[in-house]
């Protein structure tokens, strides 16, 4: 089994690689990003999905449909068994939605700025999960494509105690393998 130091470098040189690669790919429609870590039984999974594949607009709400796409797609994020599969041994520690603040109410701006904002800015929809499993995972299933409009592909890069590696899942190929 690697040390823990050996890990911590895995995912440092990884996060080092998905800063370059995101800076060198800016947001994209249609596209969306996964890192999976792992160290022992303990997963961490974190999506980043385009708001537009999300709830179908990248601006604050404007009437009671934006708002009922967002209540429903977080109420969809509280079932991770909708979101993903890792196996049946796996059970769920932790899961955080990050909405942005453009995307809520709190954000205030006049008529003018919101236009202007519209059709200059890129938002993206975070959200994480951590797991505790007590049995090997071969496989990871993506279950999200069926939820997200348009969204055409997602690049996962993943580092484990073994291997690190990286593909990239669709809606017609959502499974990835760990091993």
């Amino acid at each position: 089994m690697k040390s823990l130091s050996a890990i911590r470098f895995s995912l440092i040189n990884l996060v080092a690689f998905v800063g370059f690669a995101t800076h060198a790919n800016p947001h994209q429609h249609d596209h969306g990003q996964l890192l999976v870590s792992q160290e022992g039984a303990d997963w961490h999974l974190e999506f980043t999905l385009p708001a537009i594949n999300v709830f179908g607009f990248e601006h604050k709400p404007q009437n009671q449909a934006h708002h009922k796409k967002i209540e429903s797609f977080v109420n969809l994020l509280k079932d991770p068994s909708q979101v993903l599969s890792l196996g049946e041994l796996c059970k769920t520690t932790s899961s955080v939605e990050h909405i942005s603040s453009q995307l809520s109410d709190r954000h205030h701006q006049s008529e003018h700025e919101h236009d202007e904002h519209e059709h200059s800015t890129h938002m993206d929809v975070k959200f994480e999960y951590q797991f505790k499993c007590n049995a090997k995972i071969n496989d990871v299933k993506v279950r999200l494509f069926p939820h997200l409009a348009g969204l055409e592909q997602l690049s996962v890069m993943w580092v484990t105690d073994k291997k690190q590696g990286a593909t990239t899942l669709t809606p017609t190929a959502p499974t990835f393998s760990i091993n």
